[in-house]
């Protein structure tokens, strides 16, 4: 449930803000200021991308499945529509036909094997975080959407953010990184709710991959993230092993492996090897602590005084600096925000540079004929 105008309002007067931030707004800055003030103080439309695109409707077939909207088969029904849909509509393109096929069959995936939660399942509960800046004596709000939450058998609230993205980043200072929105919403939890921090966790569902749980010989549980759609090869090393233990000529290993990664399934495999092998959502788990909570939200007023003190600058071209484009950020600017190049004179100066003076627009070419 998304607030409305006058829920914000009274939230504002409540706490005596004249702005309520969003976790967006602050990664925004924390990505790139020059696109802070495009997008917050120039008022620029706001583009889409492909993963974004994607992103929406993964989150819309399962959010519809928790909220009773789709039964369990028919998300991947809803899904393939939305792809077509897509593929009919959209403008935004992947990097490559690879990229797009392995992508959608990772997802497609996820909506045909998909664990169920069994739990009730609340989806976009809405969330207001206040921190008190006392060093520069002001108040700080946020307002956030939690993509799904439920209480376990065990007491605690699981926060559940849906991730299409790559699993790259979400581990060591990486995962602290990307987990600060769902801390974020913890401290609102645990500030609103009385949830203490012990009983919350920050849980990300990793949708384009499977956790594959791998009992060793000594009954220990490995764990291996792979991508869903060819995780079979990920775990050649262990099955070459495991098949060769039991007698099998190494053409015969070679064989049986080579199809069983062809068809990204242990069909073929001998039933006692298949027995090592359990597939589950890939969920990376985070706790946190009221110590980190309390870091956190002295970060965040750090940054907040440093985005406020810019917007009043006289010159907010110097305060908000425009970004050079090189191999570090390409990827974001001709793949998440390349909207955005319009707006990047130096970006702009090179095409004058580049472009043949007598170069004709294609729109001026079409409309000779018209």
């Amino acid at each position: 449930m998304r607030l409305g105008y006058e829920e914000r309002k009274m939230i504002m007067d409540r706490f005596g803000v004249d702005k309520l931030w969003s976790f967006s707004r602050l990664s925004t800055y924390l990505n790139s200021p020059w696109e802070y003030k495009l997008s917050y103080i120039d008022k620029v439309e706001r583009g889409s991308n492909v993963y974004f695109d994607f992103g929406t409707m993964s989150h819309n077939c399962i959010q519809d499945f928790y909220d009773g909207k789709l039964e369990y088969d028919e998300m991947i029904e809803e899904f393939d529509k939305q792809t077509l849909d897509w593929r009919m509509n959209s403008k935004n393109k992947f990097m490559s036909e690879n990229v797009e096929a392995g992508y959608i069959k990772n997802l497609r995936n996820y909506f045909q094997t998909t664990e169920i939660i069994p739990f009730e399942v609340k989806n976009e509960k809405p969330v207001c975080i206040h921190i008190r800046d006392d060093k520069r004596d002001k108040d700080i709000v946020f307002i956030g959407y939690v993509d799904s939450e439920y209480v376990d058998e065990d007491g605690v609230l699981n926060i559940v953010d849906y991730k299409t993205s790559s699993k790259s980043g979400f581990s060591g200072a990486g995962l602290k990184e990307h987990s600060r929105q769902l801390a974020l919403y913890a401290c609102g939890i645990n500030q609103f709710r009385k949830i203490p921090f012990e009983k919350i966790r920050l849980r990300f569902d990793m949708m384009k991959y499977y956790n594959v749980e791998y009992t060793q010989k000594n009954g220990k549980v490995a764990v291996s993230k792979q991508e869903r759609c060819k995780w079979v090869g990920g775990m050649v090393a262990k099955l070459r092993k495991d098949l060769a233990s039991t007698g099998l000529d190494p053409f015969e290993v070679d064989e049986i492996v080579e199809n069983a990664v062809e068809a990204n399934s242990l069909v073929g495999i001998p039933q006692e090897i298949k027995d090592k092998f359990t597939l589950k959502n890939c969920y990376i788990d985070v706790t946190i602590t009221e110590e980190e909570a309390n870091e956190m939200k002295q970060f965040i007023c750090d940054v907040v005084d440093e985005i406020d003190t810019k917007e009043k600058s006289d010159d907010l071209e110097k305060a908000f600096p425009e970004p050079i484009l090189n191999e570090s950020n390409s990827f974001y600017f001709t793949q998440l925000a390349s909207h955005l190049l319009k707006y990047h004179k130096g970006y702009q100066e090179e095409l004058k540079m580049t472009k043949p003076e007598n170069e004709v627009a294609d729109e001026d070419l079409l409309a000779l004929f018209n």
